[in-house]
């Protein structure tokens, strides 16, 4: 069972943990919810089919992120009166994106945790809307409708963030002008 699992974090570990620190926007968290991810498969190994092992891991990292998440914000209610939240990393920090997805990454941390989770199955993990169903424990249609979503909300993010960058652009522009005059 030892070598099963250790075979099983060979082939999706690395995939889980990029999975996690995308939803969790945190390097630390992701390398805590890997390991309890990983902890919980190991405990339930002897019942889980070979063929359903990639999916359970995947279903039960992203249930453990989104418990992250419920605890991150209950720990903030209860500290508010501190004022001071944790201010998370990006995402061009944390995975080293390449120039031509950066922009994508970027607005992709803006999402909720549920449609990033869709965008970085289906498109960044290679996933099938079924594979994405039985991981999210979701329908079929409701991955597909939650991809459609998830993507205009994503477009217009990225639209949100050209137009303001473009506008920066202009007034820098306008102060280099004025400045040189």
């Amino acid at each position: 069972m030892k070598k099963r699992l250790e075979e099983l974090f060979a082939q999706e570990g690395q995939k889980v943990f990029n999975y996690l620190r995308k939803i969790l926007r945190s390097q630390e968290d992701a390398e805590d919810i890997l390991q309890e991810t990983f902890a919980a498969v190991y405990s339930k190994l002897a019942t889980i089919e070979d063929a359903a092992l990639p999916s359970y891991l995947f279903r039960t990292a992203y249930h453990k992120a989104l418990n992250r998440i419920r605890q991150r914000k209950k720990d903030a209610q209860y500290n508010l009166s501190l004022q001071q939240p944790e201010l998370l990393k990006s995402v061009e920090e944390q995975a080293e994106p390449t120039a031509q997805n950066a922009e994508i990454r970027a607005a992709l941390a803006e999402l909720s945790a549920k449609y990033a989770s869709l965008i970085e199955l289906k498109y960044f993990q290679d996933k099938s809307y079924r594979e994405i169903a039985v991981t999210l424990d979701m329908t079929e249609s409701a991955v597909d409708s939650g991809l459609v979503r998830a993507r205009a909300k994503l477009k217009k993010i990225i639209l949100k963030r050209r137009k303001s960058a473009e506008l920066l652009s202009v007034k820098n522009e306008v102060r280099n002008k004025n400045g040189k005059m």
